[in-house]
């Protein structure tokens, strides 16, 4: 297992072009440059948002008029990245760093350039040839997983209830897997508004709507879940339209 995404891309561009666009492309989004070095053409970059996270950022001239830009994202306190994390913030930089490139002049390759890229075992991408999978995967195992939670949220209670029985370990079982079921559900609502495709977004909404109504529901005995119950959607679902809007 590890917290590590790798992605190596071959461009069409001598290794200063890529290198001045690249430590000039920051601030995209949450990612900032770190730190840089002219020397080893390397770059680091971190998430303003997410300090658990780091990128670093190699080129190498494959040839006077091609480079190799590898990435390598990290969560270097995690065993694993649950989420996709960093194959999400890679292909980000990516097409920012592909846009740019477009925008300046193209080099004409040469025979030994024409044969480098011909043999490379890397993706060779510009920015018509790369589609950045954030804005059309539907995220739809996670979708229907919520939806399962909303779902068990619902009926637990329900069974519960029929079933009480001061005391019984049965009740206390399930209403440990009623705060779980909730707690990674309104977690799942949470990830799938933090991408870019709307009917993901969408859903994500309608699951942390259905999550404040479970506790605005719960208000019939506690009245604070209804404070809840109504913070929850306001807090996430305010958070990321604000995030996205600043995007635009």
């Amino acid at each position: 297992m590890s917290a590590k995404t790798t992605k190596n891309v071959l461009v069409e561009y001598p290794i200063e072009v890529v290198y001045d666009t690249l430590i000039y492309l920051f601030p995209v989004r949450d990612y900032k440059l770190s730190d840089n070095d002219h020397r080893t053409f390397s770059v680091t970059v971190k998430d303003s948002s997410n300090y658990a996270f780091i990128m670093n950022i190699n080129l190498e001239e494959k040839t006077r008029n091609t480079t190799m830009v590898k990435f390598v994202a990290d969560f270097p306190q995690a065993l694993i990245d649950i989420t996709g994390g960093g194959k999400k913030a890679i292909n980000i930089i990516l097409e920012e760093l592909l846009n740019e490139l477009d925008k300046k002049s193209k080099p004409d390759l040469t025979e030994r350039d024409k044969a480098v890229v011909e043999k490379t075992n890397a993706e060779v991408l510009d920015s018509n040839k790369f589609v950045n999978p954030i804005h059309t995967e539907t995220n739809t195992k996670l979708v229907v997983i919520g939806y399962l939670l909303c779902a068990l949220c619902f009926v637990l209670p329900i069974i519960m209830v029929i079933l009480y029985e001061p005391h019984s370990s049965l009740i206390a079982l399930l209403g440990v897997i009623t705060v779980l079921a909730l707690s990674f559900g309104i977690v799942i609502s949470a990830i799938l508004q933090s991408g870019e495709n709307k009917r993901t977004i969408m859903h994500g909404r309608i699951q942390t709507c259905l999550f404040g109504f479970l506790f605005i529901f719960a208000g019939l005995f506690k009245f604070i879940f209804v404070i809840i119950g109504i913070l929850i959607p306001v807090i996430i679902i305010g958070y990321f339209t604000k995030r996205k809007r600043s995007y635009e």
